[in-house]
């Protein structure tokens, strides 16, 4: 597969612009290869500085604004990653800082710089994090790794929301509730879900009842994952990542992990941020005897901060916890059925995510992948949980213009 060209704005201008020094030379080359980065290209830019000072940066650009690209540009998801690195991203860990002071970790990469259309942020890979194998998955200690810094960033975004509720206006909606998003990932949602149906006409615990029900959802997959993703009063409600699974994720040992991509967040359940990662990102050994395990030192981290900051009034229990994840169990829906495949799929598989021919969603997604058989699992526990008496509830939203 052909590797991204540099392109030409990203000169020694423009990084002298974004460094806010002199460049002496650099060097840059592409993070993946064409159909990896569905909305972004990524660069590493090894920069040579004066006084024989080396820095590494990410430049990060959205896709180019053509008609194929065009809602990339229209919707807000380039606005919301640039103002949680810029932002958001510093409030929580000085959140962080006042719990635990000299002990936490930046949440994220730094942000440099950004304009239209792009994000420089510095090179965690320079610093030793690195990215694990997103087929395999995590392990039990990664896993952890992940919970516990996923608690502590819910965990300050509630603090944050209580202290300045306009710092995250920003996130008050899904990206899914944008209409510029929802035409541009119909075709993919409806697609997947009729392929499922197929699938799963075939499992005997579930048979032609529940290819029923999910032939039945296929039309209305979008607006299903809006109704899933959506704020609702009086649930355990978080700036949530959204699109937490291994390859959004840096780890320098098992020290450290970092978020990256921050496209998608919104303040909503925090249980959809369990089912997007226990869903996408765990080995099956861990998903099948150690989600309990995961549970608890999520809610242990949660309360850690939370304590700490005496913000005891805004503890729930575990219980209430293991509750908000299963009344996510829609979103969990989604996750089973269009991003589990997506983010399993063989090396090399162009995933047509924003693509609007729904031809190109086919069954070779799932060769030589394990994730049918994730996707399996999933069914089963989402049945426990209700998901589709909850599903089978849904009747519509009203249509949105923004």
């Amino acid at each position: 597969m052909p590797v991204i060209a540099p392109p030409d704005w990203l000169d020694k201008k423009f990084l002298e612009t974004a460094l806010k020094t002199e460049v002496d030379s650099f060097e840059v080359s592409a993070l993946g290869a064409v159909g990896d980065g569905y909305t972004s290209n990524l660069f590493r830019v090894e920069v040579e500085l004066k006084e024989d000072k080396r820095q590494s940066v990410i430049v990060k650009r959205l896709a180019q604004s053509g008609d194929d690209n065009k809602f990339m540009w229209e919707s807000t998801m380039f606005d919301r990653e640039t103002l949680m690195y810029r932002e958001t991203l510093p409030k929580l860990e000085a959140i962080l800082e006042r719990a635990f002071p000299g002990e936490t970790h930046p949440i994220g990469p730094q942000h440099i710089y950004s304009s239209s259309g792009v994000l420089v942020m510095d090179d965690l890979a320079a610093s030793g994090f690195e990215m694990k194998n997103r087929i395999e998955g995590l392990d039990l200690e990664h896993s952890l790794l992940v919970v516990r810094a996923l608690a502590k960033f819910h965990a300050a975004s509630i603090i944050l929301h209580q202290e300045d509720p306009e710092a995250l206006k920003m996130y008050d909606r899904s990206l899914f509730s944008e209409v510029v998003m929802q035409d541009n990932m119909r075709a993919y949602f409806t697609g997947m879900t009729c392929l499922l149906a197929d699938e799963v006409e075939t499992w005997p615990e579930f048979g032609e009842k529940y290819a029923k029900k999910l032939r039945a959802m296929a039309p209305k997959m979008v607006e299903l994952c809006e109704f899933g993703a959506r704020r609702e009063e009086g649930r355990f409600n978080v700036l949530t990542h959204d699109d937490l699974w291994v390859n959004n994720l840096l780890f320098r040992g098992l020290k450290e992990v970092r978020f990256i991509d921050f496209q998608l967040p919104h303040f909503a359940s925090a249980g959809n941020d369990l089912q997007v990662f226990f869903g996408t990102s765990l080995t099956d050994e861990v998903r099948q005897n150690h989600l309990d395990t995961l549970f608890k030192e999520y809610h242990t981290s949660l309360c850690d901060v939370l304590n700490a900051l005496d913000c005891k009034d805004l503890l729930i229990s575990l219980e209430q916890l293991k509750e908000e994840y299963a009344r996510s169990s829609v979103y969990g829906i989604m996750v089973a059925a269009l991003f589990v495949p997506a983010t399993l799929s063989r090396p090399g598989y162009e995933v047509p995510l924003f693509c609007k021919d729904q031809s190109l969603v086919n069954a070779s997604i799932y060769t030589e992948t394990r994730s049918m058989k994730v996707t399996r699992e999933m069914f089963c526990e989402l049945q426990k949980q209700g998901a589709f008496k909850r599903a089978e509830k849904f009747k519509g939203i009203p249509h949105r213009t923004t």
